[in-house]
């Protein structure tokens, strides 16, 4: 049984750090074992996400998609290529355009019945969600949302539409 100060410490630790720390870095900072530091971090994980769970976006909603990974020489580049891991990100921001929540998932595939099912669980009907114009992301609006398309190219380009910061910072980090 640990202590409840190490408990504290460690929480602290796993929101002090900004890119994360591993159980194995949290070990050697706390002075207890690897399974421990391990059991401690999955259960602060699951306690942070349980909130997010509850409630769905309103409002103004940046959509964006990612794919990591799977870079190979000679394969097919973008979101076609194989081994990549694909995230959809939306951002939910005030008149003011500041961020109040997000929602980040990973998805099998960017196809309309994918879209349309995390819709059903992540959005609020009535809201207005701006993407870059993704085909998919056109199955938002069988929740009841509005859906304004900006479409600027790929690449970099989205980079510099400023209705995409938020959503392209999440995704970035």
């Amino acid at each position: 049984m640990l202590v409840l100060t190490v408990r504290f410490l460690a929480i602290f630790r796993i929101i002090q750090n900004k890119k994360g720390i591993s159980s194995m870095q949290l070990a050697c900072h706390l002075g207890i074992s690897y399974n421990a530091a391990w059991h401690i971090k999955q259960k602060r994980i699951l306690v942070m996400l349980e909130p997010d769970q509850r409630y769905k976006l309103s409002g103004f909603i940046g959509l964006g998609d990612a794919n990591r990974g799977g870079e190979r020489t000679g394969c097919k580049p973008a979101r076609g290529a194989e081994g990549k891991a694909r995230f959809v990100g939306a951002v939910e921001t005030t008149r003011e355009g500041h961020p109040t929540r997000v929602k980040p998932c990973v998805a099998k595939a960017f196809r309309s019945t994918e879209i349309a099912t995390w819709s059903k669980c992540h959005l609020s009907k009535g809201s207005t969600l701006i993407s870059d114009g993704l085909t998919c992301f056109n199955a938002a609006t069988e929740v009841g949302c509005d859906h304004d398309k900006i479409v600027c190219g790929g690449d970099r380009a989205s980079v510099e539409e400023p209705e995409f910061y938020w959503v392209n910072t999440l995704l970035g980090n």
